[in-house]
């Protein structure tokens, strides 16, 4: 990239009385050439600049003291190459349009040319532009410079991004300030602009949330460089010459992975690490159809995230006032949203063995459900077909694989999107569990000892070193057993007073629990469903029920089925960016709505704010949805109630309904009960109950979803090994709220 002094460049343009319109027609940096005659081909363009630097070790370098705080990160190249190819494939970016800075190229001063150059300078007004930062986010001691904006935490410090030559001593580095990038936004003469930014500005006490890695630069800068702090001021100079606002959050939608004071992670897969926030967003933006607003998908993405990171990850959208409601605009081609892709066919003769790579699969179906799962070819609306054409995956490394298609005969292009069509979910599933980085030798020791007598755990791990179900830690008073990113699931004991065999020994049934949910997991199919249903959580406010939470199936056509029985409509709350927060005490009600032709069947069950496993017990004659038409849990005219939990914590509910009755799940859970005319057994108010035995209610859902799938032995021959879920015959719905 060509060098220039950009200060003299901009102040002479100034000074020799260039109007703003005409700056900004002038190709500022002649190292990108040939745009005027592109801007001249096209009416509207989709420019991209993405940034993901992994390559931080070689600052340590720079320290004097002999620390080596920079540790390399794994998952932000990922990142880059998540958003080039939904870019590209899925929203119609040109391949010469989206520029990619990583590791080593991405200096600070290559950053802000390459925003110059490559977005202000070629976009115009009603181009889409996306900028996307994958690194370690910092804080720098700052005077007040440009005043605060709502994405900083202070006039007196500010955040920043660590570029890849980010260390210039230990006191002050060569960090790309916020402001700057917010100065460079303000710049565009576009409004519709998506900045995702997945890095972190919280001060972590260790590199590792749980078994996550974090994106925040563990050592705080005193002072940022002299470079940065004039080019700021020469942006600043730009952007009031343009009247452009000097001192405004940027334009267009910005999603940050997290907010000021908390952390964002990074998780790791099979061959691979991504950025969770980076993975959701482009996991949801290839499943969804139609295109969604964007707050909506943002919510889809901060549901992902807090089962696991809990309040440790909570990210942020900040939404301009003239931005499309569509994240990165609209798809185009305008397709169905999907779940893979084929990237290459392997038998070109036979078009028998394909290359495909995941796109719209979630983290824990990537890990357990694709393998032997088959995906159904999405055709073109205006192509010939003879029929559905399948695939099923044979071989499989992280987010590629390898699939056999299973008609006779095929011609394939090797660019086709597929969609879920069978999930095949294995039988045998086990925990693996990650022991806190702060274990000494001995707890290490006893604890894997321990853990070996646990048939639920097959294996355990030190913290950090592969992805895991849960981590066994430290906290105050003793331990606790986490998620994967350090949200606390239960204590266990008090440290020094027990044994650690004794307490992990006590938390058995606590890992059955966990590997239950982790099959119930394993069912989520909101995107990928073609069932007819559509579902609400209300509160209950002065006998009206308000809907907080709303959600259906993706792949059904809700606008070609009016179902006149489905009345009267719910009254919905406004979505607002963030977490659904219900109060304590509150009242609940499910509205289900089923579009279908015949009943669907359901269940209703989950872990509540207290971390107990629930489930709703109609009696012993389950439920079902006539045709067409909905139905409310709890009724309205019984004296049953739905009444919140007093302690505050994070729910997490699943709707799961299917074409034929739950049989097994019913009989399992009838089995179960608790004998309520005990006085020390835990019961929920009316029909929620408390599951006793969550780990062999999991496996009868999973044994009555195969059932009723029925899946031919021509598509998944090895059920033994494999639950087969077929997507036309079952929906779960999650419902994921904080209770405060």
């Amino acid at each position: 990239m060509m060098k220039l002094d950009r200060r003299r460049f901009l102040q002479g343009l100034l000074m020799l009385g260039v109007s703003p319109s005409a700056l900004l027609r002038l190709p500022l940096f002649p190292s990108i050439s040939g745009y005027q005659s592109a801007l001249a081909a096209t009416n509207s363009r989709k420019l991209a600049l993405l940034v993901g630097i992994n390559r931080y070790s070689s600052l340590n370098s720079n320290n004097t003291n002999g620390n080596s705080p920079y540790l390399d990160l794994q998952g932000c190249l990922t990142d880059v190459e998540l958003q080039r190819e939904l870019l590209m494939e899925r929203y119609g970016f040109q391949a010469t349009d989206i520029l990619t800075l990583t590791d080593a190229q991405a200096t600070r001063e290559n950053i802000e040319n390459s925003f110059l150059e490559h977005l202000v300078n070629q976009a115009q007004a009603g181009d889409v532009v996306v900028f996307h930062f994958s690194g370690y986010g910092s804080r720098i001691k700052i005077p007040s410079l440009s005043g605060s904006t709502a994405l900083s935490p202070s006039a007196e410090e500010m955040l920043g991004f660590l570029p890849s030559d980010g260390l210039t001593s230990e006191q002050i580095r060569n960090d790309l300030l916020q402001e700057s990038l917010f100065l460079l936004a303000r710049s565009l003469r576009t409004d519709q602009v998506t900045m995702v930014l997945d890095c972190s500005h919280g001060e972590p006490t260790s590199p590792l949330q749980g078994n996550l890695r974090t994106r925040s630069c563990l050592i705080p800068a005193d002072s940022p460089s002299s470079q940065e702090i004039d080019f700021q001021s020469q942006i600043a100079t730009l952007a009031k010459t343009l009247g452009k606002k000097t001192k405004a959050d940027p334009p267009g939608m910005t999603l940050t992975a997290t907010s000021p004071q908390k952390v964002a992670v990074e998780f790791l897969g099979d061959g691979f690490s991504a950025g969770l926030f980076s993975y959701y967003l482009t996991q949801y933006l290839w499943q969804i159809t139609p295109p969604r607003r964007g707050i909506t998908v943002f919510n889809q993405v901060e549901e992902a995230i807090a089962p696991d990171l809990g309040k440790y990850q909570q990210p942020q959208a900040f939404l301009g006032k003239n931005t499309s409601s569509v994240i990165y605009g609209t798809p185009s081609p305008f397709v169905q949203g999907s779940e893979a892709v084929i990237e290459k066919i392997l038998e070109p003769a036979s078009s028998k063995l394909v290359a495909m790579r995941f796109t719209g699969v979630s983290p824990l179906v990537l890990a357990h459900g694709v393998l032997n799962s088959c995906f159904r070819v999405i055709a073109d609306a205006n192509a010939d077909s003879s029929g559905d054409i399948f695939l099923q995956v044979t071989e499989q490394t992280g987010r590629r694989a390898k699939a056999l298609v299973l008609n006779a005969q095929v011609t394939l292009s090797g660019k086709e999107p597929l969609e879920e069509s069978i999930r095949a979910i294995p039988r045998h599933l086990g925990l693996i569990v990650a022991l806190d980085s702060q274990f000494d030798r001995i707890e290490r020791v006893d604890a894997t000892s321990a853990f070996s007598a646990i048939a639920t755990v097959t294996g355990v791990i030190n913290a950090g070193e592969q992805s895991a179900d849960c981590v066994l830690g430290k906290k105050a008073g003793g331990y606790g057993l986490f998620t994967e990113g350090g949200r606390l699931l239960f204590s266990a004991g008090k440290g020094n007073i027990e044994a650690i065999k004794s307490i992990i020994g006590k938390l058995t049934p606590k890992l059955e629990q966990v590997l239950a949910k982790k099959w119930w997991d394993l069912t989520n199919n909101e995107h990928s469903s073609h069932l007819g249903l559509r579902a609400s959580l209300a509160v209950l406010q002065d006998s009206k029920a308000i809907a907080v939470l709303t959600k259906e199936t993706g792949r059904y056509d809700f606008s070609a089925n009016s179902a006149p029985g489905i009345q009267p409509k719910p009254i919905k709350s406004p979505e607002t960016p963030g977490l659904v927060s219900i109060a304590s005490g509150s009242l609940l009600q499910y509205r289900l709505e089923n579009y279908q032709d015949q009943p669907l069947y359901f269940v209703i069950l989950g872990i509540d704010a207290n971390g107990k496993a629930i489930a709703w017990y109609p009696g012993e004659q389950p439920e079902s949805i006539p045709p067409q038409q909905s139905q409310m849990i709890p009724d309205p005219s019984s004296p049953i109630s739905w009444r919140v939990p007093s302690n505050g914590g994070l729910t997490q509910m699943q709707v799961i309904a299917s074409l034929q009755p739950f049989q097994q799940f019913w009989e399992t859970l009838g089995e179960n009960l608790p004998n309520l005319t005990s006085p020390d057994v835990t019961c929920h108010p009316a029909q929620i109950l408390e599951i006793k035995n969550p780990l062999a209610i999991a496996q009868s859902l999973l044994e009555d979803l195969h059932r009723n799938s029925a899946v031919s032995s021509t598509m998944i021959n090895n059920t033994a090994d494999y639950y087969a879920l077929e997507m036309t015959t079952w929906a779960t719905l999650n419902f994921i709220y904080q209770v405060i």
